[in-house]
């Protein structure tokens, strides 16, 4: 529950001080700065590895030897570490199908990832930097995205969406210090159909007093355990009418928890029209 302001100390760390203005004497500051895939194995069994570590895997999760798979952060694939649970997950699925004789490929993962980092949401998902739709002008290469930005210096929040140049599609985006639409966007951006408001609409989020948007039942909520709405709804419609039971039911929100609001906001939806009674108390 602390945002941390500074690191203490000249010649070594001797504390932390907070935003409350609190401190805390410590010997140590740890960052957790990304993943290093746990290879050891691999390498004394002679597979290869990647320069910079990582099991060389194939689209099939096959390593150099034919007969051995690997799959989540000790699994390099064209040469990517995912060090997020969902792409971790996919990766099972194609080796649990491989073994049963059937067909399957991996051929990459959604990279969106909601986190919080020294007490500061942090949020991307999509394609946050417009690199995924360019075009080939004269053999000029012209950037065909647009870009929405909200930067509060007071509040300490920055958003930017990028969206198509026609500004109808939301290709992707980047949010810090406010967090809350992130299931609703990183939505919106997997399932790549025409916005149903405005992109300053979508950035203001709750300031412009939130946006309803009415989601397809195929469109994807939980994207560690491939829930989509049509699953939960069909819970709710089943008798499930709390959050815990539903989550039981469908694992949704079961992962990471980033999806829990949107999922919460489905639920609700679901059971007021059904006509029964949505109980707001904590």
């Amino acid at each position: 529950g602390k945002v941390t302001q500074a690191v203490l100390g000249d010649a070594q760390c001797s504390g932390l001080t907070f935003e409350d203005g609190s401190e805390l004497e410590v010997d140590m500051v740890v960052v957790s700065a990304g993943i290093r895939p746990r290879d050891e194995l691999a390498r004394e069994a002679e597979l290869a590895v990647g320069e910079r570590g990582g099991i060389i895997v194939d689209d099939r999760m096959a390593t150099s030897d034919p007969r051995i798979f690997a799959a989540g952060e000790c699994a390099l694939h064209r040469g990517i570490i995912y060090g997020l649970v969902a792409p971790g997950y996919d990766m099972a699925e194609v080796v649990a199908q491989r073994l049963l004789g059937r067909d399957a490929a991996f051929s990459g993962a959604d990279m969106s990832a909601k986190l919080k980092l020294m007490g500061v949401d942090v949020a991307m998902f999509g394609d946050p930097f417009g690199n995924a739709e360019p075009s080939v002008q004269h053999y000029l290469v012209v950037n065909t995205t647009k870009e929405v930005v909200l930067h509060d210096l007071v509040k300490g929040i920055y958003k930017r969406l990028v969206v198509s140049d026609d500004a109808k599609r939301l290709l992707g985006g980047i949010l810090v210090g406010d967090a809350a639409e992130y299931s609703m966007l990183a939505t919106l951006a997997r399932g790549q159909s025409e916005l149903p408001v405005s992109p300053d609409e979508l950035i203001l989020g709750q300031r412009a007093g939130g946006f309803q948007i009415e989601l397809d039942d195929s469109a994807q909520v939980c994207s560690c355990n491939n829930v989509n709405k049509g699953q939960l709804c069909a819970q709710v419609q089943a008798g499930v009418c709390s959050v815990g039971e539903l989550k039981t039911a469908t694992k949704a929100g079961t992962g990471c928890g980033g999806c829990m609001p949107l999922v919460t906001d489905i639920m609700n939806a679901e059971l007021k029209r059904l006509g029964k009674t949505v109980s707001k108390q904590i």
